[in-house]
């Protein structure tokens, strides 16, 4: 029997059997397409492993609008775009789907993503104008503060922008109508549709944004009245047997109606769609951020009420949950029918295998690090998954990977991430392993997630690697570190030297006079004082400041950037970091400013006009970097006829790095 068997069974959507409960949103890797016009192999093999992994439906996500190109939003200029006009590309596109269904997954569209991007909803003030709130979320993807609001339509090509008229309205249905009869001549078995955040739908839907006086705005009847008849159009335009499925937004900061008239307009436009797609927030994220502790799919409750309510048509909720059993539950629970399922798929490349054979302790969890954008105010562009090292050589891996020849004995040095991982791929390979750690448990720098509740996705991810080592019989000896001595002498055909990185001191003047650092702290908050100094406003820093400001302490950020955690990804990520953690009452952030004296008790640092200031506290927390221990690891070459240094130890990364590594190097052997 299977061991998922709501989430695994098929439900009928109108007139379409879809072969499971699982769809595949709008959650593409950007990276996964080249300049191509067309979907290159990279993106088809992607997408046809999304459905041969278990997804009934597959939202494709691409863009026709080629001026994105030029755009100063760095994440959205690398999405796929295509030519659909090019009878070639048209070729391609419905090879793509053609290959989505060779699995039994159904491609699915959007159906007016690059329509009315001109139109607003009525004539508003520029400061509650939806495109304005867009142009401040480019500004900060693109790092540039000074980008010209005014230049932002002619990137985009969106000429002038204006209050839909009647005549427009007409004719955005008219042209929608003709968009997804043309999707469905090229293989597309379903529609998506963007009935919330900042689509053009979704404006005239929304109390706050929707001013307008005629028929189309005021009440709730008004304000549906162009969203249902676009519905309507669409749905005889394409007939019964193509899938219609609405996006509707739970709690979107552009302006969602409230939960009674999403109520209403679902229950009206059920006529028409034959599922409900409910995610949350603008970033789709489908969970909260991590620093609010959410571990727990909220949106569950917001589906359970609109099935009390009345809504009839099935529901599929993203729910950011990571684990099959945790997915079968949510369907079996009643709240919905379906799950929206996009980072469980991205980090695990066998989920079909693990489904079907019911492993799900074998499911890697994913790290919430958004890197799938591969976007950073550095230039890095370098999309990949935290703990995915396969994600993006699909097309390739099985050239790049060959059979290992014969089982061999080989020795991993350090029980970090790196070493973890590398141990877990080569006993996949059938080698027999021992991994040497120093300390008294596994996991590296993880070990600091047990301490911090915000950082519940990578302790989650230190569980399943430890997990992995039981399962996969590799022997761990802990409180033993191995020298290059001892190795040589056990005879070992390989070594993984995985020796990690150390904290290092910033070079401020005075710095001895505090031994306290961003590792340190955790475990140990109650040694220190009231008030803490905390020089430094990285991720990792401002995660250290929140940890002590949780715990009672009294804590001062000084922070040469103008914004806190300045390294953070800002997909979805870097505002909600800085937000959590200045917004908390015991933090007091002071930005652009260098530290420039540490003393026993007090700090001096210059402000941006020169200005000197000092600041008495108890004690100090000085974040300088990592070393990596390098020495250590180089000295264990010629312990062994192979000899590999990966992680930390090699040059201090994160953990996507060091597990890219550790699989590289391990699928070699």
């Amino acid at each position: 029997m299977n061991a998922f068997p709501n989430l695994m069974a098929p439900i009928k959507l109108g007139s379409t059997v879809v072969k499971s409960r699982m769809m595949f949103p709008n959650a593409l890797p950007h990276f996964q397409q080249g300049p191509e016009n067309y979907p290159a192999d990279p993106l088809v093999t992607f997408y046809s492993d999304i459905a041969k992994n278990g997804a009934g439906i597959v939202l494709v996500h691409w863009l026709a609008n080629k001026d994105q190109r030029q755009s100063p939003n760095l994440d959205g200029k690398h999405f796929p775009m295509w030519d659909p006009e090019d009878p070639a590309v048209q070729n391609y596109i419905c090879q793509l789907n053609d290959t989505i269904s060779y699995y039994g997954g159904l491609p699915m569209t959007d159906l007016f993503y690059e329509m009315g991007r001109s139109l607003m909803v009525s004539e508003l003030a520029p400061e509650e104008d939806t495109f304005k709130s867009m142009t401040d979320y480019l500004k900060m993807l693109s790092g540039d503060d000074d980008l010209d609001v005014e230049d932002v339509p002619e990137v985009f090509g969106l000429g002038e922008k204006h209050a839909a008229t009647k005549e427009d309205i007409y004719n955005y249905i008219k042209e929608g109508c003709e968009n997804a009869i043309f999707l469905k001549n090229m293989g597309f078995k379903a529609g998506h549709i963007e009935l919330a955040r900042y689509s053009l739908l979704g404006s005239f839907l929304s109390p706050t944004k929707n001013s307008r006086t005629d028929e189309f705005g005021g009440s709730l009847e008004n304000r549906m009245r162009f969203p249902l008849m676009a519905l309507a159009a669409i749905r005889e335009a394409v007939g019964p047997d193509f899938l219609l499925v609405g996006e509707c937004t739970y709690q979107d900061e552009f302006g969602a109606p409230p939960l009674e008239e999403c109520i209403e307009f679902m229950k009206a436009a059920g006529e028409y769609l034959d599922l409900l797609h409910i995610r949350y927030g603008m970033g789709g994220t489908g969970f909260e951020c991590t620093y609010e502790d959410a571990q727990n799919p909220i949106v569950l409750d917001y589906c359970a009420n609109l099935k009390k309510a009345g809504v009839t048509t099935p529901i599929c909720a993203a729910t950011g949950l990571m684990k099959p059993s945790q997915l079968d539950a949510a369907i079996a629970s009643g709240a919905i029918d379906m799950v929206s399922a996009g980072r469980i798929f991205i980090t695990n490349p066998d989920l079909g295998k693990l489904i079907k054979e019911g492993r799900d302790e074998d499911v890697v969890p994913c790290l919430r690090c958004n890197r799938c954008h591969g976007i950073s105010l550095t230039g890095d562009f370098v999309s990949v998954c935290g703990v995915n090292p396969q994600l993006g050589l699909y097309a390739r891996i099985h050239r790049m990977v060959t059979e290992p020849e014969g089982v061999k004995k080989c020795a991993v040095i350090g029980g970090g991430p790196a070493g973890m991982y590398a141990a877990k791929i080569l006993a996949q390979r059938g080698h027999k392993v021992t991994l040497y750690e120093a300390s008294d448990a596994l996991g590296g720098q993880l070990k600091l997630s047990r301490y911090p509740d915000f950082k519940w996705p990578l302790r989650n991810f230190l569980d399943y690697l430890i997990g992995q080592m039981d399962r996969l019989n590799v022997e761990v000896k802990l409180n033993t570190k191995a020298n290059p001595e001892m190795v040589k002498a056990a005879g070992y055909d390989a070594v993984f030297a995985c020796t990690g990185a150390v904290p290092k001191k910033p070079a401020i003047e005075g710095v001895e006079n505090t031994d306290w650092n961003t590792m340190n702290i955790y475990g140990r908050e109650a040694e220190l004082g009231e008030n803490v100094v905390c020089i430094g406003g990285s991720e990792s820093s401002a995660e250290g400041a929140l940890y002590l400001a949780r715990a009672g302490h009294k804590v001062t950020i000084l922070s040469r950037q103008d914004k806190i955690a300045h390294d953070a990804n800002p997909v979805h990520w870097q505002d909600k970091v800085e937000e959590v953690v200045t917004g908390h009452e015991n933090v007091t952030a002071i930005r652009g400013v260098k530290t420039t004296k540490i003393e026993k008790g007090a700090v001096t640092y210059v402000d941006k006009d020169g200005a000197e200031h000092i600041i008495k506290c108890d004690d100090i927390v000085a974040a300088g970097g990592m070393k990596p221990l390098q020495e250590e690891a180089m000295a264990f070459y010629g312990s062994a006829p192979e000899f590999y240094m990966i992680g930390d130890g090699k040059k201090v990364g994160d953990v996507r790095i060091c597990l890219r590594e550790a699989f590289a190097a391990a699928s070699q052997v």
